[in-house]
């Protein structure tokens, strides 16, 4: 029996700054589409500003939104830097966004809900594009999904010597060198490279994901640090080994399947908290798009709901939870780590409700579930605090407590907690992360420098370890 279709697709061509392109519409069939006034989502392929076709929604996580959830999808086809460099490609993104709006009514969606997303160079056009919306002032943009985006044209310290199959060092210079060629060597502006924005201000709300091994790791949590310090919600998942495009190369593995679902999850998320009303005024009383300037945006464009949790969700089968984000579970918590490590369990639990009280930075604590069930049982976890009792107090904050259950040891969950630790202290604003331990040889293969012996505040030496966050100041 033949599968029952749960989508259609319409070709069209839509007007654009000097030409016309074609987009590709996905909707759902009657029987997929949940109800009217649906999320409208304009998504943007990958393929490093050099190649691909807007035919690869098919292939995207966006298929899942339409077939599952209802929504509806328009894909344009950009001009790849080959036939035209920047700005050719944001401005028929750009144009497509506009068709979004005008034709909300006849796609059937809700203008409140117009959603930016796509992977990889299409991740960097998502931010480009949302910029480029906040600066005109023309469509307000109620979510964005920039999948491990590509956004710095600079090296950072995950692009930098990275020999990763599908996209490394070599081919992301290339993609650069040629998107950017007609610039002249001058510093591209934040719409061709959106790392180099400086102002972070009235982005819509966004949610992420990327791999630990490939190139935009840095970029990507640098660009979440960026937002969450101009007050804007923002999340993202790590998935420790993954390569460049993983998720789309491996679809059918364990690891591919559980970053679908947590994409759907935060999907829906967005579709119950985020909305963007759009002011009713002519495109005409609008300043004409031109993505190498910028004119001043618009006030506040939605409501503040609830903070999504910013704690990565694991690999299957565990999932890290951050306990200020949950603070029933922090009696728990606090009662598993004192079993854990002989200190009382009064100090963790103030310390805990510290964190959830003041929403400060530091300190902050995380366990681990098996199962990614509430509840299931505490398998591992750790605490960022700002000093591990020892004296050095200048290199701060500190990783303290990391624990696994040894059952649950030698599957790489201590080493994907301290990635996580890492990108969580990234989102902090800090660009180094310290921790002191007795152990040898074990923190090195994870990326941590021996800075040498620290004095414990109770006497006797310790080993002092730092890291690198990937943050990096504006």
């Amino acid at each position: 029996m033949a599968a029952r279709k749960l989508h259609t697709i319409e070709k069209r061509m839509i007007p654009a700054s000097d030409r016309d392109i074609r987009v590709l519409i996905l909707r759902p069939t009657e029987s997929a589409r949940p109800q009217e006034n649906t999320p409208g989502i304009l998504w943007l392929h990958g393929g490093g500003h050099l190649h691909g076709m807007y035919q690869k929604i098919l292939l995207s996580h966006a298929r899942f939104l339409v077939e599952k959830h209802g929504a509806v999808v328009v894909a344009p086809e950009y001009r790849t830097a080959f036939e035209k460099p920047f700005p050719a490609d944001l401005e028929d993104c750009y144009a497509a966004l506009l068709f979004l709006k005008v034709h909300a009514d006849e796609l059937g969606i809700n203008d409140a809900q117009i959603m930016v997303g796509g992977e990889s160079a299409g991740g960097g056009l998502t931010v480009a594009t949302c910029l480029l919306a906040r600066d005109l002032g023309e469509v307000n943009v109620a979510f964005q999904m920039p999948l491990y985006p590509m956004l710095d044209d600079r090296e950072t310290a995950s692009s930098r010597d990275n020999h990763a199959p599908v996209w490394n060092t070599r081919t992301n210079r290339f993609a650069w060198k040629h998107y950017l060629r007609d610039l002249g060597g001058t510093m591209p502006p934040s719409y061709a490279a959106p790392a180099r924005e400086t102002n972070y201000a009235r982005l819509p709300p966004a949610y992420t994901y990327v791999g630990t091994a490939e190139p935009f790791y840095c970029e990507t949590l640098e660009y979440v640090a960026n937002l969450k310090r101009a007050g804007i919600e923002a999340s993202v998942d790590l998935y420790p080994h993954w390569f460049h495009a993983y998720d789309m190369l491996l679809p059918f593995t364990r690891k591919s399947r559980e970053a679908v679902q947590r994409f759907e999850e935060r999907y829906l998320y967005a579709t119950e908290h985020y909305f963007a009303p759009q002011e009713k005024r002519l495109f005409s009383q609008q300043p004409k798009a031109e993505p190498g300037k910028r004119t001043p945006g618009d006030g506040d464009r939605w409501p503040s709901g609830e903070e999504p949790s910013t704690a990565p969700g694991a690999a299957a089968p565990w999932r890290i939870w951050r306990v200020a984000d949950h603070p029933e579970m922090a009696e728990e918590a606090a009662a598993w780590f004192s079993a854990k490590w002989g200190i009382p369990e009064d100090a963790y639990l103030e310390s805990m409700r510290e964190s959830a009280r003041a929403g400060s930075a530091v300190p902050q604590w995380y366990i681990v579930r098996a199962n990614n069930e509430v509840a299931s049982p505490i398998i591992a976890g750790c605490g960022i605090i700002e000093n591990d009792f020892h004296d050095r107090p200048d290199l701060a904050p500190n990783l303290c407590a990391l624990y696994v259950e040894e059952e649950y040891r030698h599957r790489g969950l201590a080493r994907h907690l301290l990635d996580h630790a890492r990108a969580e202290t990234a989102t902090m604003g800090y660009n180094r992360l310290y921790l002191v331990t007795d152990l040898v040889g074990f923190y090195e293969k994870c990326g941590w420098e021996y800075l040498g012996d620290a004095h414990e505040l109770e006497g006797g030496t310790i080993r002092l370890y730092g890291a690198g966050t990937c943050f990096r100041e504006s």
